[in-house]
């Protein structure tokens, strides 16, 4: 993580932000899912990761889709309590093969939103929710 990702402040908001959507970037290359879960173990982090991990542990795998930062920004940051984060990504055709061999398609995205939601707890930014931006 950058040490720039542990501040608190608005800059260090968005840079956890974007640290964590390379974290799941790397789940979905890898089925690694553990730096993803340690940044937020939100329901839809927690469900995001258990889809991953199912598609590796059955013999399936994850080709391509790299997600690519495009922009952000903070839109309310509280000392010490949260912050909202906007986050703008574009994902690369993606290629879902299941554990029987079947191969699932997902086309190109090139802007995706989130708008991740943050919390301050022990020193550190967690991933609270990342309801998707319209």
């Amino acid at each position: 993580m950058p040490a720039s990702a542990q501040q608190d402040s608005p800059a260090g908001a968005e840079a956890f932000a974007r640290f964590w959507l390379t974290t799941l970037d790397y789940g979905y290359a890898t089925g690694d899912t553990a730096v993803f879960l340690a940044a937020g173990r939100c329901a839809g982090c927690v469900d995001l990761a258990d889809g991953i991990e199912k598609i590796y542990a059955e013999g399936g795998s994850i080709q391509g889709g790299q997600l690519k930062v495009l922009d952000t920004r903070v839109d309310r940051h509280v000392i010490g309590k949260a912050a909202a984060v906007e986050l703008y990504y574009s994902r690369a055709q993606r290629v879902v093969v299941d554990g029987k061999g079947q191969r699932f398609v997902d086309r190109a995205a090139p802007r995706l939103g989130l708008f991740v939601v943050l919390t301050r707890a022990n020193g550190r930014w967690q991933v609270d929710r990342f309801p998707v931006i319209d």
